[in-house]
């Protein structure tokens, strides 16, 4: 994980995008490369995008995004993510081509070269704007982790989902996925 020290603001961050074909993040004025995702994580993520549409959009309580779609909440603060939530009755708005404000649930897929970014300083991130669930999809343990209650900077609950369990939102009523139909099965080296 790269970091280029700034402070940077957004107007800055759309500047480098446009000379670069990696993948940029603004947290707190400091811009991190973020590496692009594996097939797994690929699989993974279309995995998620079909439970969630089918427990979010088709039941009429919200709208899911997927990567590469940015999330702003400040001027120094805009990162893209995996899975978005925005449920009907929440804040955060869709200011195409971005949603700004604060989404219902957001979702990571955790890698080797993201763990610390994903578990350090976006869980710090998303716990200080009040996203209201986080959660980490953990492909080499198979297992999601579930933080909740964010309260001063970081959340207050953390659950954790292996494969042979279900997985259940703590802030989307009904949301359940077993936690094995997320991994797809492996593609062999041959």
């Amino acid at each position: 994980m790269v970091t280029t020290l700034g402070p940077y603001t957004v107007a800055d961050l759309l500047r480098m995008r446009e000379e670069t074909d990696d993948r940029l993040e603004l947290i707190d004025g400091e811009v991190f490369v973020v590496p692009s995702p594996d097939v797994d994580h690929r699989g993974i993520s279309v995995r998620l995008v079909h439970h969630f549409f089918l427990q979010v959009e088709l039941r009429g309580i919200g709208r899911v995004f997927h990567a590469p779609m940015d999330l702003r909440f400040t001027e120094l603060r805009d990162v893209q993510l995996d899975l978005i939530v925005v449920l009907a009755a929440d804040g955060a708005t869709l200011v195409r081509p971005r949603i700004e404000g604060v989404p219902t649930l957001v979702v990571e897929i955790v890698s080797p070269s993201s763990r610390v970014h994903d578990r350090q300083r976006k869980r710090a991130l998303y716990a200080d704007v009040g996203v209201p669930e986080y959660l980490l999809v953990e492909p080499l343990s198979r297992s999601v982790t579930s933080l909740s209650e964010p309260s001063g900077g970081d959340y207050r609950a953390e659950t954790v989902s292996n494969e042979g369990d279900t997985f259940r939102s703590a802030t989307i009523p009904g949301l359940e996925i077993a936690v094995a139909d997320l991994f797809p099965p492996s593609l062999g080296s041959g």
